[in-house]
């Protein structure tokens, strides 16, 4: 490798499908069947997690893309010693609970599972997907109520709360669900939010609202869509959703600064947010702006004219570096095609690190210690793994592979 990576490590799928290792200045395979579905499907990586402690992988083999779903096996290999276990059958999806003891997983065609590896326990703890607390003691899933109307779809459901220990689930509101791509939980699981008489239509349109869990309390925020990205800071200690800050004690909102066209995402200490000004849907023009909240200051880092479809809605997308310096990001030339920068967050200064390619073509993933950033090019078909410094410079072209953690989360460093 001409790039030296010290200590960080990461894992990736070969054209075959097998799964190797690059840690410690070598490559060594880990798992030599293939995990390819299919010649022309398959992303194999996004089929193989991290524990968290960096020791063992679970994986599973996927299904192939014709008919309705029935899952796959799931396995768990200990990278030490080779040893590999198989914890159950026809699973859609899992992931890691944070003690890395347990393996959270959906088995066809629709249950909630959880396995314990150090008991060999499996234990079913529902029927519908569920959203985990941070701590993973308690979470809520979207259930069916009454008769379904398909002319008032929302009458039908409610968000439920559910514990670990399986205590029985109660029922906290009507008229609502948790969506897949908005976290309901805030940082320290007080608040949930949720969308609240949801209307449907080309994009997810609902009133967002949240509950109190230590008051039953409940505060709306307005209607969202889901082109806004509508998500909570991480940071603990506030309550920071989108533009808003909630005060629970008071039962107060207060607009942190004017409604964005959508955000792309608050830095690690909620001190700066990155969000879209103009026209998040539709023809541009549209700018990437980061904003100082407290100072007021404001850095435009790119602007487009591209017009953009749903699929290709907002026309950005961002991951902040862990210590919140360097923004990368996804942005559309006027003609649409997609490049990746990485922008300094105090200058607004960016560096060009890819361009020419189609939106859904990239992922990029941030090591834990800022240092380097990990790229995914390309999805289906001739995919390569890059790896840049932080700031995006000095771009190294690696194997040719997929990324262990390709996907939604990609987050393919070995912890």
């Amino acid at each position: 490798m001409a790039l030296d990576l010290g200590d960080l490590a990461f894992a990736y799928a070969a054209l075959d499908g097998t799964v190797w290792l690059a840690a410690d200045g070598r490559v060594r395979q880990v798992i030599s069947e293939s995990l390819l579905a299919g010649p022309d499907f398959a992303v194999p990586a996004g089929n193989v997690k991290w524990s968290p402690d960096g020791r063992r992988l679970a994986y599973r083999e996927p299904s192939l893309p014709s008919g309705p779903p029935t899952g796959s096996e799931l396995w768990v290999l200990d990278l030490s010693s080779g040893d590999r276990i198989r914890l159950d059958d026809a699973v859609l999806d899992f992931n890691w609970m944070k003690n890395g003891k347990r393996i959270y997983y959906q088995r066809a065609p629709s249950e909630s599972w959880i396995a314990d590896l150090s008991s060999g326990a499996k234990t079913k703890i529902g029927d519908n997907r569920v959203w985990w607390s941070h701590d993973e003691t308690r979470f809520v899933f979207t259930g069916r109520i009454g008769e379904y109307d398909p002319a008032r779809p929302w009458e039908s459901i409610a968000l439920f709360l559910g514990t670990a220990g399986g205590a029985p689930s109660r029922r906290l509101i009507d008229w609502a669900g948790a969506s897949d791509w908005l976290g309901p939980w805030s940082p320290d699981d007080r608040l949930l939010a949720y969308y609240k008489e949801e209307h449907g239509g080309s994009a997810l349109v609902g009133d967002i609202c949240t509950w109190d869990l230590s008051t039953s309390k409940e505060i709306c925020l307005g209607q969202f869509t889901s082109d806004e990205f509508p998500d909570w800071a991480s940071v603990r200690g506030r309550y920071v959703f989108h533009n808003y800050e909630i005060d629970p004690a008071k039962g107060t909102v207060g607009e942190l600064f004017p409604r964005p066209g959508a955000l792309i995402g608050w830095s690690p200490d909620a001190a700066k947010v990155a969000y879209v000004e103009g026209s998040a849907f539709g023809q541009g023009p549209r700018s990437l702006i980061i904003l100082d909240v407290a100072a007021g200051s404001r850095l435009t880092l790119h602007t487009s004219n591209a017009s953009t479809s749903h699929a290709a809605s907002p026309g950005y997308w961002a991951r902040w570096s862990p210590d919140g310096r360097f923004l990368a990001f996804i942005g559309l030339d006027d003609e649409g095609a997609a490049a990746l920068y990485v922008a300094d967050s105090s200058t607004g200064d960016a560096v060009l690190v890819r361009k020419d390619f189609a939106v859904g073509e990239l992922f990029f993933s941030y090591s834990l210690d800022n240092t380097h950033l990990l790229i995914q090019v390309g999805r289906y078909g001739s995919p390569s793994i890059w790896i840049a410094e932080g700031n995006g410079a000095n771009p190294v072209k690696l194997p040719d592979g997929y990324a262990i953690g390709h996907g939604p989360e990609f987050a393919p460093w070995r912890p």
